[in-house]
């Protein structure tokens, strides 16, 4: 009986223990979205250029179910027109509306350098890593526009956590969802596809000859071929080569 107690307290003990850490890592995380939140407004610019005011535009077209005819590339970037929409439509036409997920999408990338160095390294780098995004002034700058350009950091950054869960792990649904999620890149700005060549060099960084099966070392080259393939054919068929 006396051992079953002892079992029983050791484990309420360690849920307790647990509980506690998990609840010190919530507000760790509350506190520097908060002050990431707090230096964006301080910083509030509400710069607009020539590329905004016609992806809001754009976005007003989409919100009253018209679609006309455009010759100017910013006007056919839907990735962004659609998204801006949706802000509009949940924050209104001001400049809530303008910047409301674009500026979430700062925050969000607050949330997932938290996250993933907490998941690497621990609570200690999880704070360490939040708060510099939190307070790098690149990030304050364009949180404190009216630009997409959070919106695609956030997007390039959920596809570089997901593709090492998915090399970590071996699942195939999560190198899908890293492909889709280069492809959302893509649709927002076809230029910018050109990060997905970091991909093979993640693969490469990781490469460990020893360990390595004759199937691993396949997939690896497999990977490698077709991300390469797939960044250079897109930014082909984009035209960047041409300009």
């Amino acid at each position: 009986m006396s051992t079953n107690e002892a079992i029983i307290r050791s484990a309420v003990a360690q849920r307790q223990q647990e509980n506690g850490l998990s609840k010190r890592v919530f507000f760790d995380l509350l506190a520097i979205l908060a002050l990431a939140a707090l230096v964006r407004l301080a910083f509030f610019s509400e710069a607009l250029g020539s590329d905004e005011i016609v992806y809001l535009t754009r976005a007003q077209h989409i919100l009253h179910g018209e679609y006309p005819h455009a010759v100017y590339i910013g006007a056919m970037r839907d990735g962004i027109n659609i998204f801006l929409a949706a802000s509009i439509l949940l924050f209104g036409t001001g400049i809530g509306g303008a910047s409301g997920l674009f500026f979430a999408c700062s925050l969000g990338q607050v949330v997932l350098a938290f996250g993933f160095a907490y998941i690497l390294w621990g609570r200690c780098a999880a704070i360490w890593a939040a708060l510099v995004m939190a307070t790098l002034p690149i990030e304050i700058t364009l949180a404190g526009g009216l630009g997409p350009d959070p919106y695609l950091g956030c997007i390039i950054t959920c596809s570089f956590v997901v593709f090492y869960f998915a090399e970590r792990d071996g699942r195939a649904a999560l190198y899908l969802l890293a492909g889709l999620l280069a492809g959302w890149v893509f649709w927002i700005k076809p230029p910018a596809i050109v990060y997905g060549l970091v991909f093979p060099l993640l693969i490469l960084a990781d490469h460990q000859p020893g360990r390595e099966t004759a199937v691993v070392r396949r997939r690896r080259h497999d990977i490698i071929d077709s991300a390469s393939r797939s960044v250079l054919d897109n930014l082909w068929g984009s035209g960047l080569f041409f300009t």
